[in-house]
């Protein structure tokens, strides 16, 4: 289990990843709507790729959840 500094996730070779004890702030925002999506979306995620600079996550049949792109 790697911590991460706001969770916890562990992977397997096989591309599997497991996310845990995700914590955030208790600050009010005006459109909390993105926050909430990605605090969903993060423990859901049961599978990774890294393809280039992008990472997707995930989650069964369900297929991809979510894709980050490091900018450089």
């Amino acid at each position: 289990m790697q911590p991460n500094g706001g969770g916890a996730y562990v992977v397997n070779k096989e591309n599997g990843i497991k996310f845990s004890k995700m914590i955030s702030t208790q600050m009010a925002c005006e459109d909390m709507s993105i926050e909430s999506q990605f605090s969903e979306i993060l423990p859901a995620a049961d599978r990774y790729a890294i393809s280039g600079n992008q990472l997707s996550l995930s989650k069964g049949k369900m297929g991809v959840v979510a894709k980050f792109e490091l900018k450089k």
